[in-house]
Parts: C-alpha cells; structure tokens; sequence
C-alpha cells in the first residue's frame, strides 16, 4: 500500500487520525486488530495533538516544542503505515471500509481484451480492374458483423501464383472498422493478374488474432478505381 493516504500537512494528518482512530477503536476486529493496537493508536494520536497544540500556540512555540511536535509526528505515521499494513491484509475488510477510514482503495483490476480467437472469413464480392470489393465475416457463425471484442480488421492482399505461407510476405492493404471493404491494389500489378486477400482481426490494443483462409481472384482489363477516396475506410 502505498504511504501517500497520509496527509503530508500536519493539520491534515491530524484531521486523518480523529477519523481513523476512533473507528477502528469502536471495533478493532473487524479490522484485524486488537484492542491493544487500537489503544496504542489512540495514545500516539493524542500524543501528537498535544505537540502540535503546543507548536501552534505563539505563547508555547519553542524549538523544542516543534522537535517534539515533529517526533510525535513521525511516532503517529509509524503506527498508522503499520496498523494500515494489518487492515490491508484483513480478508474481512471490504474497499467501502478501507475507503471510510481513510486508505488507500485498490483501483480494480483493468480486464485486458485478449487477441480475437476467432477466424475470419473474406468472400470477394466484386473485382473491377484493380479494384476490389470485399466482405468480411466471422468463420462457422450466422452473426454478421465483428465478433465480439474485435474493433476492426486488418486487410492483406499478395500478387502471385500462390498465396505465401510466411505472413511477412502479405502486403497490408490497411486497418478497416467496417466488414465490407473496398479497396485499389498498387498500380504496378498488371491487368489479369492472380491475387489473393486474407484478413485478421484486431482486439482494441490492436492484437490480431487468426488469418482468415486466402481467397483468390484475378485483376481485371478496364475500368481502375481513380482515387484512394475507394481504398479501406477507418
């Protein structure tokens, strides 16, 4: 747990112990504490409040007063960390009690959204010259649309007379966020041309899960998407 639940002002730390104190004295098991640490909480604390009365007061403010005010100080801080320490571990305590005598509440546990597990599948619905329309689906289910956890999909094409085993030999095309994909292949692939498209999808740290099986198609003479305006959009 970390020390900064205690207030660095000394008024502040003060304030702290007033509500610490008598609530874990009223019943200190359900903390996991005895009755003898509580009553030796309630002394430091008291013991402090006397010093920095007597630091604060102009008729009684000496050095030595503020050397003791500061000891005090320290003494309470110890006890607090090491009661602290003891309320922490105690499996009866629930976050609304540490939050009610003032600690530090653990902040829950972030889930982290693993790499889809799923496949996806790319059906080329239409090749017009360079360009290609594409569909994506969730292998071997009936729900249109990403599977769940996945934002999006990462698009990949290969120019050849076979698709490469090796994923670092796919060209990326783009991420995409929707599950219809249109997009122009580079220029320097040449009409009737065979080509393969595959996909993976991604969870939102942008994790990609399994390849969907490669489809092929061939580029076709005619008609070329004229702007980047028809490649994947986010």
């Amino acid at each position: 747990m970390s020390k900064w639940y205690l207030p660095k002002s000394d008024s502040g730390l003060l304030g702290w112990a007033r509500n610490f104190g008598p609530k874990i004295s009223a019943s200190p098991g359900d903390y996991g504490l005895s009755e003898a640490q509580a009553a030796a909480f309630a002394a430091a604390a008291e013991a402090y409040a006397a010093a920095f009365r007597r630091a604060g007061d102009p008729q009684t403010r000496t050095r030595v007063a503020v050397v003791e005010k500061n000891a005090a100080r320290a003494a309470l801080r110890d006890e607090a960390r090491e009661l602290a320490r003891v309320v922490r571990a105690h499996p009866g305590v629930t976050d609304e009690q540490r939050s009610v005598l003032g600690l530090t509440v653990p902040r829950p546990a972030v889930r982290r959204t693993p790499a889809p597990a799923e496949r996806p599948t790319v059906q080329v619905v239409a090749m017009e010259g360079r360009t290609a329309t594409l569909r994506l689906a969730t292998l071997g289910s009936s729900r249109r649309g990403r599977p769940v956890g996945a934002i999006g999909a990462m698009v990949m094409s290969h120019a050849g007379a076979n698709w490469p085993a090796d994923p670092a030999a796919w060209r990326i095309e783009g991420v995409t966020t929707r599950t219809k994909v249109v997009l122009t292949l580079r220029p320097d692939i040449a009409p009737g041309s065979k080509v393969w498209f595959t996909a993976k999808w991604l969870s939102p740290r942008l994790e990609p899960g399994p390849m969907a099986h490669p489809e092929m198609t061939y580029t076709q003479f005619g008609g070329v998407g004229s702007t980047r305006a028809r490649t994947l959009a986010a």
